[in-house]
C-alpha cells in the first residue's frame, strides 16, 4: 500500500483524466500508423443478463413500440438497466471507481458532485496505439493459472521493447479457454491467474493508458487484493475489464489502434463498451 500511496501523491491535485493524459498526439499519431489492413475487432463481449451482487439481473432491457398516430409507421424503444461492473460485461472502469479511505483518485472527496467521472473519457477521445498478447500462448500453457500471475517479467518478454508511454495493453490470460473447459472464475483454488503486483508495478512504470483485459488481477491468496485495480486510484488507470479476444486468434500477438468510446455519463463510476482494436 506503501507503494501506491507514493503514486497517488504525485498525482496532479484534481485531475479528472488519469491515465487517459497519457494518450497526447504523438501516441494518436502511433495508433493512427498501427492500422495496417483497416479491419476492425470487436472486444467486446455479448451483453448478458447474470445475477449482480443485489440479487438483481445486472442488465435488463424492455423493448416497445409505439405507432406515429396518422401514419402507418410505428417506432420501437429500449429502456436499459445494466450495472457497469462485475465479471461479466465488457466494461470501462472510471476515476471514481475505487476510494481508499473515502477519497477518490487526485484527491477527489467519494461525495464530491464535481468528481470525475466516465463522462471525462468520454469527452477525452479514448484513441491510443493497443498491444495484444495472449500470454497463454508465449508461456506454452491453455490459461494462466491462479498460483503463478502474471508478472512484470512475463509482459517485458511479451511485449518487447516498442512499447511507449501512452499506449495501450490488451493482455489475454485465457479466460474462454479456461471457462469452455469447465473452470469457475469464482475459484480461488484451482482458478484462473491474472495479473500480479509485478505486472501492476510494469503498468505503472511504462505508462500504460488503456488496460483492456479478459479477466482481471490476480487472486493468488498471498498476493495484495486487487493490485492493478488499486491503480485506478493511485492513477486514474483506465481499465476496460471482461474483453474477449476471440477475433485476435490466429497469432500470439497484434498491434492497432484501439478505440473505447463510453457514453458521457456525469457522475458514472463505468460503463457497457464495446472497444474496438483496427488492425
Amino acid at each position: 500500500m506503501d507503494w501506491l500511496r507514493q503514486l497517488a501523491a504525485n498525482a496532479p491535485a484534481k485531475d479528472r483524466l488519469g491515465t487517459a493524459r497519457l494518450i497526447d498526439q504523438r501516441a494518436r499519431e502511433r495508433a493512427r500508423d498501427a492500422i495496417a489492413l483497416a479491419l476492425p475487432v470487436s472486444l467486446g463481449r455479448p451483453v448478458m443478463a447474470t445475477l449482480g451482487r443485489d440479487g438483481r439481473p445486472d442488465f435488463s432491457i424492455e423493448t416497445y413500440s409505439a405507432p406515429l398516430p396518422g401514419t402507418p409507421l410505428a417506432f420501437g424503444f429500449d429502456r436499459v438497466e445494466s450495472e457497469a461492473h462485475g465479471l461479466a460485461n465488457t466494461h470501462v472502469d472510471a476515476a471514481n471507481h475505487v476510494l481508499v479511505d473515502g477519497t477518490g483518485y487526485a484527491g477527489w472527496a467519494a461525495d464530491d458532485p464535481a468528481a470525475p467521472s466516465v463522462a471525462d473519457l468520454a469527452g477525452a477521445g479514448l484513441f491510443a496505439r493497443g498491444v495484444h498478447v495472449d500470454l497463454p500462448a508465449l508461456l506454452g500453457v491453455d490459461w494462466v493459472p491462479i498460483d503463478e500471475p502474471v508478472t512484470g517479467a512475463d509482459l517485458d518478454r511479451a511485449v518487447g521493447a516498442t512499447f511507449e508511454p501512452g499506449d495501450a495493453l490488451l493482455v489475454e490470460v485465457g479466460r474462454d479457454r479456461f471457462v469452455a473447459a469447465g473452470g469457475d472464475l469464482l475459484d480461488l483454488e484451482r482458478g484462473l491467474g491474472g495479473l500480479g503486483p509485478s505486472a501492476a508495478r510494469w503498468i505503472a512504470d511504462r505508462g500504460v493508458s488503456i488496460v483492456c483485459w479478459d479477466f482481471a488481477d490476480s487472486r493468488k491468496p498471498s498476493d495484495p487484493p486487487l493490485p492493478v485495480h488499486s491503480l485506478i486510484w493511485a492513477l486514474g488507470l483506465v481499465i476496460v475489464d471482461n474483453c474477449t479476444f476471440a477475433g485476435l486468434a490466429g497469432a500470439a500477438r497484434h498491434t492497432g489502434a484501439l478505440v473505447v468510446a463510453p457514453p458521457a455519463t456525469a457522475g458514472g463510476t463505468g460503463a457497457l463498451v464495446n472497444p474496438i482494436l483496427v488492425l
